[in-house]
């Protein structure tokens, strides 16, 4: 019986990372009976038309991450069906000699329940764990909003994304790690503490660790890899976001929009046109306001997750913060 490590992200909590990671050092965990699949993305000269939130996107290979695992479970890729993503990818894992199997994509942090259950039906001869980092929630928010707005799906100030989106959308944190262990078992559910790990620049080796490779040692992916934007950067894309949202997010100006989001990133806008704006466009994006109002969405779902899913050699770290949000 192959042992099966799934995972899940959630996104904006080091998948990019861990994934660079594991691409890298296929070779090397191969002699540990390791394997990253090939199988399950796409690789070189293959494109695919994929529906996202916002549109759709054409993903081309190579790729780090088995995203299109999860894709084609919801069946979101054009002219690829869950079958033939999913059958070389079992076929792949049966053929070779590892014990062990890691598979990762943020995409099945979006899955659906029934989703889930396939996934088990196609593992069910193997041991399979689920790997789910927790972030700390404002920080988390503050994350997805910088996100949103570099790829041009938010326009709106942060309390207007946490109204609008945010507040609705984080109890699917909760409802993710329910739907997982309910089906695969809540003693197989192994939820890890983002910014303890991020603090003390542990995320790879920690990941490697869980997963029995703690022989290799790795370090600086997590510096070169998804850096977060500066706030002043993100206050200039917002100005450009909402040009296109004024514009009524025409279909035909999507990949203009795109060039000039990554021309205002570019040092060359940035050390010119960007320090001339730079002071006219100095409020501030967040406030305390903004924590109270998240505060207030959570107490409900938050501290039930964390004595849920939380191991208790890390429920010391949410404390003070469960403490701020419940009273």
């Amino acid at each position: 019986m192959k042992d099966i490590y799934l995972h899940i992200g959630p996104p904006k909590t080091g998948s990019t990372t861990i994934q660079t990671m594991m691409d890298g050092l296929t070779p090397k965990l191969l002699t540990l009976g390791i394997l990253y699949p090939a199988k399950g993305r796409p690789q070189f000269g293959e494109s695919y038309l994929v529906q996202r939130s916002g549109g759709k996107y054409v993903e081309t290979g190579p790729a780090i991450s088995h995203s299109f695992l999860a894709w084609t479970l919801e069946g979101k890729i054009a002219g690829l069906s869950e079958e033939a993503c999913w059958g070389p990818l079992i076929e792949e894992i049966e053929t070779c000699n590892s014990h062990k199997v890691v598979i990762s994509a943020e995409g099945f942090f979006h899955v659906s329940r029934a989703s889930i259950m396939r996934i088990r039906e196609r593992f069910a001869n193997s041991n399979t764990k689920i790997i789910f980092f927790l972030r700390e929630p404002f920080s988390y928010a503050r994350s997805l909003y910088a996100q949103s707005v570099k790829v041009g799906k938010v326009h709106r100030s942060f309390s207007g994304f946490l109204k609008n989106y945010f507040c609705e959308a984080a109890p699917r944190q909760k409802t993710t790690l329910d739907n997982w262990s309910e089906v695969f078992g809540k003693q197989n559910v192994i939820v890890k503490p983002f910014e303890k790990l991020k603090r003390e620049n542990n995320l790879e080796q920690d990941f490697l660790e869980t997963i029995g490779a703690k022989e290799l040692a790795v370090s600086g992916i997590a510096n070169t890899v998804n850096n977060a934007l500066p706030n002043h950067i993100i206050r200039e894309l917002r100005v450009i976001n909402y040009f296109y949202h004024f514009l009524g997010r025409p279909q035909f100006l999507q990949r203009t929009f795109q060039l000039i989001r990554a021309a205002v990133r570019s040092e060359l806008f940035q050390r010119t046109i960007g320090q001339a704006l730079r002071p006219l466009l100095q409020h501030s994006l967040y406030s305390e306001s903004d924590r109270e109002l998240l505060n207030d969405s959570i107490r409900d779902w938050y501290p039930k997750l964390i004595a849920n899913y939380v191991p208790d050699e890390f429920k010391h770290i949410y404390q003070a913060e469960m403490a701020e949000v419940v009273s």
